[in-house]
């Protein structure tokens, strides 16, 4: 638990913002999400920017590693598109996605192939501030959120359409 409380910490701490870190637009976070390569890995509380979730969708269709960190109950957010993100990893095989629930005190953030960071409220509803981080910004969060993903589990989609529509596991008939 103590190195969950100080890598959290170690996240929110390296929040601050910065002369050179350049404010963009939704839609160069979704281009970047579009034609990302290697893997992508976030820190959302929440969803409600439908691009985004559709890139994070594709991306994981295309088997792209995709790591959703996310509040407990995100996925129950009225208007939040994290559940169908989710489901991206519902087909068999499943996708390369992975749904965890951390608490972070942070605001939103997406590593993009490893180098680039995008951070802020707008990355949530698509209106509000989002910076682009550093590459030294970039490598400091990966790490961080690589460390956080790795000590939760992964939640299945199942798990969350059952929480979210308030239905109950019949028990399988023997």
């Amino acid at each position: 638990m103590t190195r969950f409380t100080s890598l959290c910490t170690a996240l929110a701490l390296s929040f601050v913002p910065s002369a050179a870190c350049a404010q963009v637009s939704i839609q160069q976070v979704s281009k970047a999400v579009d034609t990302a390569g290697n893997s992508v890995i976030a820190y959302l509380p929440d969803l409600q920017n439908m691009p985004l979730a559709q890139g994070l969708k594709q991306a994981a269709q295309r088997n792209l590693p995709v790591t959703i960190l996310t509040e407990r109950k995100a996925h129950m957010i009225q208007g939040s598109y994290l559940l169908s993100v989710a489901l991206s990893n519902a087909q068999t095989p499943p996708r390369p996605l992975k749904y965890a629930f951390v608490n972070l005190d942070s605001p939103a953030i997406i590593v993009i192939d490893r180098v680039n960071v995008y951070y802020g409220s707008g990355l949530i509803t698509g209106v509000g501030p989002i910076r682009k981080g550093s590459a030294s910004f970039a490598q400091q969060s990966l790490k961080t959120l690589e460390g956080l993903s790795a000590q939760t589990k992964n939640v299945p989609a199942r798990v969350l359409v059952e929480e979210r529509f308030g239905l109950s596991r019949v028990p399988a008939k023997q």
